[in-house]
């Protein structure tokens, strides 16, 4: 084997196992390094993934090998500052494996030559000019990782589906939210429909399909899915016509289309019937528990239902603003319906995001969330979502990690389609050090959505926990394509860049987060702790003389700027204070690395076991 090969700026000593870019060294865990040799002594040629198994991993080997190959090629392409939509040195095929494109020295290529690859990449990239090649190309990466990260969850036959956004033929664009709403609601029913074997993608992903020009076809590969539903809804005088067609992506024919012309009052009975159509047309057999929940569908009150979808798609923008209007819709459509439990459900998730913004007071969101999830689960016990918001309540507010984790895993159980369950269990798995698995949530939830910035930012989060600050930088970087400016992505940008020891452009990158968000103690926060790490003591004095002035205050936060300043009694004193009042935030006391200079103090082991934390602080976190 070739001892060094040169590419471009770098060399990689495969002997020394060292990659090297104009003579300093690239820190790259070693499995990354291996496959990044066995790729570059075989440049052109389609290295599959069986191959690096056996080479890198062994064939007997018993850990997680797609996710730790899929985390390893992240790193790679990290280190080269390469990237999968337009790849200057490893060109993923989705399903098959990876090539290596770039010219060497010192290497033998064989196979296609390297700019046959390069030519294809372009043809593909000109192919997704009409959605944006950007957004397209890193649902395109996902997909071929779906059947092995989706393993645990589904048989490995499950069939893929995705929604396509309905079209509003009503005209009247201020009635958008009931079209968004049935789309969503449709998702819903149909991840609920048979867990094990049907994974219907979310809508955020589905909605950069919604008004394009590609074909069924076309849609359905880049989405690595196996049936594509569509449809249509004209709303008028109290009635809905629903149209719907189900599309196999193979063959690009309708297997079945139906239209509903009904009353708004039975509009979830519309929905059951779809799910059993559905079901019909892709040869599932609806098991006695499926077949009672799509019999238990009950009228809804058109007037309790468009009040509950216009709070949905209000709190989905997650502004304080439209937060606060959501409340108002959501308690209009149980003053309608009092036995509506997804209204309840929406109730309660807008007060939570509200608490995270500290934009309401901890015992008012506490007392008000916790009432309104538990009359949910009176009226539906099995409401995934309904579990998925205890399970917030139980870990951030009742420090509850036991019951947390056990209603987490229920709300999974019973739909595991739902890519925030995932992505709110990261939160847990984080907080309890167990962070290999948080980042396994994190991709379960991005490949049932791939353009959502928010999974994206999830899993960057959970990288930087685990030290792997190559790879949480790739993805905040990624999420940014998709979404510039949004600012959890830029603020995890900053914690990578706090990381590596960059204060300066961490703290550029935070303030321009805490401009976009406006009023967060978190972000604020965040940007206080920096400044004072970074020798900006004035700038850090005054955010936290505002946070403490602030009506509505985070003790763990303003702790945490005062640890930044060296105040260690200061931040014991709010730490104290966070305990008793339950602040949520401080579910990232035991690992959280910004606290470690407090470690050594008896009051910090003894928060700690007060918290119920029970874990060994690791030697790296964020939030």
């Amino acid at each position: 084997m070739t001892e060094s090969i040169r590419f471009g700026p770098f060399e990689l000593d495969v002997g020394c196992g060292e990659l090297r870019r104009n003579g300093d060294l690239i820190p790259l865990r070693q499995q990354a390094v291996k496959i990044l040799s066995l790729l570059a002594t075989r440049p052109g040629r389609l290295v599959t993934r069986e191959e690096i198994r056996s080479e890198v991993w062994g064939t007997d080997t018993v850990v997680d090998f797609d996710q730790g190959l899929n985390d390893c090629v992240r790193g790679i392409r990290a280190a080269l500052q390469d990237r999968a939509k337009d790849p200057m040195f490893v060109e993923t095929l989705p399903r098959r494996g990876y090539r290596f494109i770039a010219p060497t020295r010192g290497a033998t290529p064989v196979g296609p030559s390297s700019r046959g690859s390069v030519d294809r990449g372009r043809r593909r990239r000109a192919l997704r000019v009409t959605l944006g090649f950007v957004v397209v190309a890193v649902i395109a990466s996902f997909a071929f990782r779906r059947p092995t990260v989706l393993g645990d969850l589904f048989e490995e036959r499950s069939v893929r589906l995705v929604v396509l956004p309905f079209e509003d033929l009503s005209g009247d664009e201020a009635h958008s939210y009931f079209s968004d709403g049935l789309t969503d609601e449709m998702i819903a029913g149909l991840g609920r429909l048979d867990p094990q074997r049907l994974a219907v993608l979310s809508r955020s992903t589905a909605s950069v399909y919604g008004e394009s020009d590609l074909g069924i076809g076309r849609i359905g590969r880049e989405l690595a899915v196996d049936y594509v539903l569509e449809g249509s809804v004209r709303r008028e005088d109290g009635r809905a016509r629903i149209t719907v067609k189900l599309i196999d992506v193979e063959s690009e024919s309708q297997v079945w289309a139906e239209t509903y012309a009904r009353d708004l009052r039975h509009i979830l009975e519309v929905q059951s019937e779809v799910a059993r159509a559905v079901a019909s047309g892709v040869r599932l057999a609806l098991s006695p528990e499926a077949e009672a929940r799509l019999a238990g569908a009950h009228p809804v009150d058109p007037e309790a239902y468009r009040p509950f979808l216009r709070g949905r798609h209000l709190a989905d923008r997650l502004d304080i603003s439209s937060l606060r209007k959501s409340l108002h819709y959501f308690e209009r459509a149980i003053a309608e319906q009092p036995d509506y439990a997804a209204a309840y459900v929406g109730l309660a998730d807008s007060y939570l995001s509200l608490g995270e913004y500290t934009a309401l007071p901890t015992e008012e969101v506490l007392l008000r969330s916790r009432a309104a999830v538990a009359r949910a689960l009176e009226l539906d016990p099995n409401l995934s979502s309904a579990h998925k918001t205890l399970a917030w309540i139980q870990s951030n507010y009742e420090l509850d990690w036991e019951a947390a984790e056990a209603s987490y895993r229920r709300a999974i159980a019973l739909n595991p389609s739902d890519a925030k369950a995932h992505q709110w269990f990261t939160h847990l798995l984080r907080a309890t050090g167990r962070v290999d698995e948080a980042i396994n949530e994190a991709h379960l939830a991005l490949d049932l959505d791939p353009v959502c910035a928010i999974y994206g930012t999830a899993l960057g989060f959970a990288l930087n926990d685990r030290g792997d600050h190559g790879a949480a930088s790739a993805e905040f970087d990624r999420v940014l394509e998709m979404h510039p400016g949004f600012p959890p992505a830029q603020l995890g940008r900053g914690y990578v860049l706090l990381a590596l020891g960059e204060g300066e452009s961490a703290i550029e990158s935070m303030e321009a987060a805490a401009r976009s968000v406006g009023g967060s103690a978190l972000f604020d926060a965040t940007l206080g702790y920096t400044y004072a790490t970074s020798g900006h003591e004035r700038q850090a004095r005054e955010v936290l003389d505002a946070m403490v002035a602030a009506p509505v205050r985070s003790p763990f936060l303003i702790a945490l700027v005062h640890v930044g300043l060296g105040e260690h009694d200061e931040a014991i004193q709010w730490l104290e204070m966070a305990l008793d009042k339950r602040d949520p935030r401080s579910r990232t006391l035991a690992v959280d690395a910004r606290f470690a200079p407090l470690r050594t103090d008896p009051r910090y082991a003894d928060l700690i076991v007060r918290f119920r934390f029970a874990t060994e602080p690791p030697a790296t976190a964020s939030d």
